[in-house]
């Protein structure tokens, strides 16, 4: 009968155990901790850490401290601007929040940062980048980790660096031939022909508004949160104070409110209430499907999905031969609005330091970077243009 040799600190349960000393006791004797694996060389391994982590000093609430309360610990110590911030700090919470703040590695933060922003705004992922970095490098500071995880974090490498875009000239002309269809189109006159950012239209106020001078004054923005609308004075930035000219088409609009509801927020819910996030992006999408219908020659029907099916199944009845032409879509962000503000300015021929005043910019090399980015766009749209046409011409000859 063969029996197997019983390995070194083998339990019965087949684990392998190890020990290290971690004191002694009033008589001397020493207070040994246990630790487990299913080979010498992983029980081994988790002793040597525990063993670096009481030889570095490490704090021992690290063991049992989740990234969320930590989170929670560094808004509070720190000061942190949650409101600034709460997108970048939610997503953490929701992918990370439940580790424990000594288990999290670098390959968790890439894969939160590079699911989050793959193909998506740059700026946004290196504000994400940066809390990262900012919540691990004080936790290291603090002695709740040994090494910082996020300390070579790169950014993902498919990013759309400047990824809003001026609107075409029909999608303007939609917007500014239908702004009376829907609510939000109040909201789109305004950021289209001032360049206000969605924060600063929802913060407009009618005292901000002078209709004889034409002038409108941007001396606040909001900051949307939920059903939570914060109204902070200054604007986004000290810079972002500015007082802008109203041309005709936008004068006409807001000479259309009556001298007697002119108090209170310019763009409003329907009930009369400034705007909240959701309201802003049901607002926004709903705008967005009228103009789409209008733009395919249909009325903006309001009643629902089910009133299209039924007018779409109809006209098939009607006409079952007739071709199925290709659908217009009206599809654009609000801050594409302003981004087509600021090709007006640069088209314009304004210069840049008129143009940061107007746009808001903290900064000149905002502007800069946004006009260097318009000189290259017309710079390919001039040699599309003159490659198309020498084309055309050389099939002619």
């Amino acid at each position: 009968m063969t029996t197997t040799r019983k390995r070194k600190g083998q339990r019965p349960d087949g684990y392998i155990q190890v020990s290290a000393t971690v004191g002694r006791d009033k008589s001397g004797k020493a207070i040994r901790k246990y630790f487990f694996g299913r080979t010498r060389t992983e029980a081994e391994a988790k002793r040597d850490k525990f063993v670096a982590e009481q030889n570095s000093g490490l704090r021992i609430d690290a063991k049992t401290l989740k990234l969320r309360d930590w989170i929670e610990i560094w808004k509070t110590t720190y000061k942190v601007k949650t409101d600034d911030y709460a997108p970048y700090i939610n997503r953490i919470n929701k992918d990370l929040g439940d580790h424990l703040i000594g288990d999290i590695f670098e390959l968790h933060l890439h894969d939160t940062l590079h699911t989050a922003y793959y193909r998506k705004s740059t700026s946004a992922a290196v504000k994400y980048r940066m809390i990262i970095k900012q919540i691990f490098s004080r936790a290291k500071s603090n002695r709740l980790i040994l090494s910082d995880p996020s300390e070579n974090l790169a950014l993902p490498k498919e990013t759309t660096a400047g990824s809003h875009r001026a609107l075409e000239r029909w999608e303007a002309d939609l917007i500014l031939n239908n702004w009376k269809e829907y609510r939000a189109g109040k909201w789109a006159m305004i950021m289209l022909l001032c360049g206000l950012r969605r924060g600063e239209m929802v913060a407009l106020d009618w005292e901000d508004v002078d209709l004889e001078k034409r002038t409108l004054a941007v001396v606040s923005s909001a900051q949307l949160h939920g059903k939570d609308v914060i109204i902070k004075t200054g604007a986004k930035t000290l810079a972002g104070r500015r007082t802008l000219p109203i041309c005709d088409p936008l004068h006409a609009m807001l000479s259309e409110t009556p001298e007697a509801d002119r108090t209170g927020p310019v763009c409003r819910k329907a009930d009369g209430s400034r705007i909240t996030l959701s309201a802003v992006l049901r607002g926004w999408a709903t705008y967005c499907r009228v103009l789409t219908r209008i733009a395919n020659g249909e009325k903006p029907l309001q009643q629902g999905r089910r009133a299209d099916r039924e007018k779409d199944a109809q006209k098939k009845e009607e006409n079952p031969k007739e071709e199925k032409k290709p659908k217009v879509v009206f599809d654009c962000t609000p801050h594409d609005l302003r981004h087509t503000y600021a090709t007006a300015l640069y088209d314009a021929g304004v210069d840049i330091k008129s143009a940061q005043y107007y746009l808001g910019h903290a900064n000149v090399t905002m502007t800069i970077n946004l006009y260097t980015h318009l000189s290259a766009e017309r710079e390919n749209q001039a040699r599309s243009a003159l490659t198309d046409y020498l084309d055309k011409w050389l099939d002619r000859k």
